[in-house]
Formats: C-alpha cells, sequence, structure tokens
C-alpha cells in the first residue's frame, strides 16, 4: 500500500496493480482449496474476493477470464500450464496497453513488464523460451517494421 501512494506515474500503479491483483486471485485460489481464509492481499479486489469467496471465480471472471480455466487446473499436476496462463494473460494486457503509447515513458515501462514476461517464460523451459522468446521479437519487429514509414 505504502509503494503505491508512492507512484504517481499512473502507467506504474497499473502495472503494479496488474501484478498484485493476479497474485491476489492465485492466492485466494489456493488458500479457498486448502480450506484457509481469504488472503490478506492488497488492492482493489482484496474486499471483494472475501465478499464473494464461495464463488467458483469470485464473481471476477468478467474481468480476470482466466480464472476458471486456472480453478480447473488446480485439480491437476499442471502448474507449468497454470503459470504459462498467467504469463500470456499478463502478455496480451501489456501489449494492448502498450497499443497506445509510442516513444514515451509509458511505453518504456510496458518495454519492460513484456521482457520480464519474457525472462519468466525462458525460464519456464529452456527450450519453449527459446522458441516463445523468437516468436514474441518477430511480433514485436512485425509491430514496428513501419514506426519510420
Amino acid at each position: 500500500n505504502r509503494l503505491m501512494q508512492g507512484l504517481e506515474n499512473s502507467m506504474a500503479r497499473e502495472i503494479v496493480e496488474f501484478r498484485m491483483d493476479t497474485r491476489t486471485i492465485l492466492s485466494g485460489l489456493l488458500r479457498r482449496r486448502r480450506g484457509l481464509p481469504p488472503p490478506p492481499g492488497v488492492g482493489p479486489w482484496t474486499g471483494h474476493i472475501r465478499r464473494h469467496w464461495q464463488q467458483p471465480d469470485f464473481s471476477l471472471g468478467w474481468r480476470f477470464p482466466w480464472i476458471d480455466e486456472i480453478e480447473t487446473l488446480l485439480d491437476t499436476d499442471y502448474l507449468l500450464r497454470i503459470h504459462r496462463i498467467i504469463l500470456d494473460h499478463a502478455w496480451k494486457h501489456w501489449r494492448r496497453l502498450a497499443e497506445e503509447h509510442v516513444f514515451d515513458f509509458e511505453s518504456l515501462l510496458l518495454y519492460l513488464a513484456r521482457w520480464e514476461v519474457v525472462a519468466r517464460w525462458t525460464n519456464l523451459d529452456s527450450a519453449l523460451g527459446a522458441t516463445r522468446f523468437e516468436e514474441l521479437i518477430q511480433e514485436a519487429a512485425c509491430e514496428h517494421r513501419n514506426i519510420f514509414q
């Protein structure tokens, strides 16, 4: 909460909030599965999760469509798949936001956020990470191929 109060840049706040929201929701799913109370967490969804604790998706599926898929996968040993879903969701979110920013400070923050996702992807499985890295490089190159025209 102190960190959020000190962040003046709205994009920096968005990036931190997004990560905290994701972690709070995942924590809630895991804690509920283990019979524990709602997570303490921070951010705007913490109280919402407490109020909707008995709902399968905490009544947040409209905002975080990946919750149902992860809830299903928690019954399996597909933890790597869960991690990939979260990373893919983050990548798409950052990419969508980056479309609104070109050559400003916010575009730099989003670039760093996406590279953090790439770093996490490559650490999951080196061969798969290398393939995904190449795909993302090609995607980024295509996004900016006509930038100087």
